[in-house]
């Protein structure tokens, strides 16, 4: 947890550890609300692994009420890293 309200989780990323935020509690234009990310694991795409899902609503100065985000990072056994498969507005 940084000093600006911000944490990450870091997870093996396919050439590189990804950070993924899971928290934003500082106004710097845009931030989530009630602070913290949703995250879980479930296997999105049928193959039997469990895929790293964040899911939160994101505010900012224009839009207080915010958007309800998803970001989806695929598992892959092989090499066993995780990978951004998707993110943007949940449908």
């Amino acid at each position: 947890h940084t000093g600006k309200g911000n944490a990450f989780i870091t997870v093996r990323g396919e050439k590189e550890p990804l950070q993924i935020r899971c928290c934003d509690e500082h106004d710097d234009g845009r931030w989530y609300r009630d602070g913290w990310a949703q995250i879980t694991l479930e296997d999105s795409n049928g193959d039997n692994y469990r895929d790293l899902i964040v899911e939160y609503t994101e505010c900012s100065k224009d839009d207080d009420t915010g958007t309800r985000m998803r970001e989806v990072y695929l598992y892959y056994p092989a090499r066993r890293y995780f990978k951004l498969f998707i993110s943007g507005p949940k449908s």
